[in-house]
């Protein structure tokens, strides 16, 4: 399970550099996750003091 996340991190981490997640539901799809599971993942970043973001206008996350 600890595998799996940090695959997911690793994998959420690029897209976001990349600024090429897609809106919430892609990138839930894109780490095979629930939406819920992608809102309680941002969290826990936001949390561990990760600056992640979303943009309407742009349609993808970001670091702030």
């Amino acid at each position: 399970m600890i595998v799996k996340f940090f695959d997911r991190l690793e994998h959420a981490d690029l897209l976001i550099r990349t600024e090429n997640t897609g809106t919430p539901e892609d990138l839930a799809r894109r780490l095979k996750i629930s939406k819920r599971s992608l809102h309680e993942f941002l969290q826990l970043l936001k949390v561990a003091g990760v600056p992640v973001r979303y943009s309407r206008k742009r349609g993808t996350y970001y670091y702030n």
